[in-house]
């Protein structure tokens, strides 16, 4: 079976919604953008890594030269009993030098909290689909919501998607809206998808598109999360 190309599938769409040749053409446009510039980035990431690679075998080829390391000598005969180590030996002076100082003379600082413990869930990022996958912007949207919600584990961020495709839980989707407070983003609307973070008030806080593709929105996101908590600081 010959498969569709994707510019057919995205024309017939669009055709069988009635939207206009010109609008059409303008998304294919975008598309190929797009797709180049994904293209030139695994290039790049790939002459990154072939670079790196050389480095490490430069440095390995190095390092096995003899004499390229000299050997480490005590200045002086060991009084040590047989078995303990200089650490060993030298650890109670340093420990009893200042309270919190290890064993190399570094002091000490107990790791901070991850911020998921640090602050309760202030956010929520949420994704409208109003189509199914057969949609081109409905599924890049699915796409990004799942990226966002794995590389934004960390943030205090509570994630929800809503599909308004599925007739038989539609009414569960309008009843868990009206919870969030979230009747005033979704009526009234032209796009097919789109993300948004709002509070956990059902304030509305910034809108995104697919478009912009994961890695922009979750920088952008991080931006906004760092300074609205910098607002809050005593």
């Amino acid at each position: 079976m010959t498969e569709v190309p994707p510019e057919t599938e995205i024309r017939d769409y669009y055709q069988r919604v009635h939207l206009a040749e010109d609008r059409v053409d303008a998304l294919l446009v975008a598309g190929d953008l797009v797709t180049a510039a994904r293209r030139w980035k695994r290039l790049a990431i790939a002459a990154c890594v072939g670079m790196a690679a050389m480095t490490l075998l430069a440095i390995g080829l190095y390092a096995g030269r003899p004499g390229a390391v000299p050997e480490q000598r005590l200045s002086g005969p060991s009084t040590l009993p047989p078995g303990t180590s200089i650490l060993a030996e030298n650890a109670p002076r340093m420990q009893s030098a200042g309270e919190g100082v290890g064993v190399d003379g570094a002091e000490a600082v107990a790791q901070p909290p991850s911020a998921t413990e640090q602050a309760p869930k202030r956010f929520r990022l949420v994704a409208f689909r109003s189509h199914d996958d057969r949609c081109p912007h409905c599924r890049a949207t699915g796409r990004v919501y799942q990226d966002l919600a794995r590389s934004l584990q960390d943030a205090p961020i509570e994630f929800e998607q809503f599909d308004l495709s599925k007739a038989n839980s539609r009414s569960e989707t309008d009843q868990r809206i009206e919870e969030l407070q979230l009747t005033s983003l979704v009526s009234g609307r032209l796009e097919t998808a789109f993300l948004a973070l709002i509070s956990t008030e059902g304030t509305q806080i910034h809108e995104f598109k697919p478009s912009m593709q994961s890695e922009r929105i979750e920088t952008r996101v991080r931006e906004i999360v760092s300074g609205q908590q910098e607002k809050t600081k005593p």
